[in-house]
């Protein structure tokens, strides 16, 4: 675990509580059966949530990128480039790019 855990338990109390405990204990073997049994749920769910967070950051930032690429490609045609040469400078279809310049969406 590392400091930007840390801030990741932060945001959630019952996320934060459940990662002071997994940290504290310093050797799992010592654990009676029925303290293992919690340790090893408390940590399943403490690297649940980190991996769920950290999977929300990276389908944001690639969200982030995708809503850049629409506005830049809208930018392009609006300054009078053509479908075929924007296709050619953003690496895609000519279909792709019209289906961007009629929608609101998102690439």
């Amino acid at each position: 675990m590392n400091e930007e855990c840390v801030n990741y338990f932060d945001a959630i109390p019952i996320a934060h509580e459940i990662y002071q405990r997994v940290i504290q204990v310093e050797r799992v073997e010592d654990l009676s059966p029925e303290d293992r049994r919690n340790y090893e749920r408390d940590l399943k769910f403490v690297r649940d949530y980190r991996n769920t967070i950290q999977y929300a950051e990276i389908k944001a930032h690639e969200q982030g990128i995708q809503q850049e690429k629409a506005n830049m490609i809208r930018s392009m045609f609006a300054n009078g480039l053509e479908p075929d040469v924007i296709a050619n400078i953003a690496g895609m279809t000519v279909p792709e790019v019209i289906r961007i310049l009629e929608s609101n969406d998102n690439l």
